[in-house]
């Protein structure tokens, strides 16, 4: 049983995440286990599963902001949430006999390669896509869509493939998948980073709604820790959506990038100095 003043502490502390990540496309979750995990001690698969219920909140007060401002390519959205929601399913249901250890292990290496990625990009100012992905958006069949008055190719092979990965480690993590998928879209696919952080907010949605579910079935979540950090995620996600249209694309990526470096930094002494 968490402390009602920690549990207010935490609903503050949120605030500033939530308006943080809506920025970055990332929800909440991401930032938020660390600090739960790191700070509050509270136990890896508990907030988990706690978290990834209450982001459902600043996702959708996100997709609703995203579509007035038209950021959102619905049918990018739709064909990747499909898989991803599957591989969320699956992720949940793995969770129970996976090692803390591996769980921070994974999230370690991901944010922290993540995270370099779009700080350099961000940095060079440029949205060129690498060789690798030049190859990958080639494999049939390709799909041309757009958003923003911008146009790219996307194969929905490639799409597929990375939307089981993206929904499987994400719900296995807790942190409803914006961490990946941000990235993914502006390195791998060329989508600009307006475009590609408002379409990852209804994705989210899903994404959050179908591990949460799964997790709260096996009663594995804390609903107190869930409401008060989705109170706190929530209106952060309000003071982000007045900020984020004042940002420029570059920005938004480099901001992206240095919240991914931070929280792998700071999961690498959680893992490796304090335990």
């Amino acid at each position: 049983m968490i402390e009602p003043i920690v549990l207010v502490f935490i609903a503050l502390v949120t605030i500033v995440i939530g308006a943080f990540s809506i920025i970055a496309g990332l929800g909440g979750g991401i930032l938020t286990s660390s600090v739960l995990i790191i700070f509050f001690n509270i136990p890896v698969k508990t907030v988990t599963s706690s978290v990834l219920i209450s982001i459902t909140v600043p996702a959708f007060i996100g997709s609703i902001a995203a579509f007035k401002r038209k950021e959102v390519d619905v049918k990018l959205a739709v064909l990747t949430e499909l898989p991803v929601a599957i591989g969320a399913f699956l992720g949940a249901k793995t969770s129970v006999i996976i090692p803390e250890i591996v769980i921070h292990l994974l999230f370690t290496i991901l944010t922290m390669f993540l995270g370099w990625m779009m700080l350099f990009r961000g940095y060079r100012g440029k949205n060129e896509i690498s060789d690798f992905w030049k190859w990958a958006g080639k494999i049939p069949p390709v799909v041309r869509m757009g958003a923003k008055d911008v146009e790219y190719n996307i194969s929905l092979t490639v799409l597929t493939v990375l939307g089981l990965v993206i929904g499987f480690v994400s719900s296995l993590l807790g942190i409803g998948g914006g961490w990946i998928k941000t990235p993914l879209l502006i390195g791998g696919f060329g989508v600009p980073a307006v475009v590609a952080t408002g379409t990852a907010m209804p994705m989210l949605v899903v994404t959050a709604l179908v591990g949460g579910l799964t997790y709260l079935t096996n009663g594995l979540a804390d609903l107190q820790l869930s409401g008060a950090v989705a109170v706190g995620l929530g209106l952060g996600a309000v003071f982000g959506n007045y900020l984020k249209p004042k940002l420029k694309g570059t920005h938004i990526t480099m901001a992206l990038g240095v919240i991914l470096i931070a929280t792998s930094i700071l999961f690498i002494f959680r893992v490796f100095i304090t335990s």
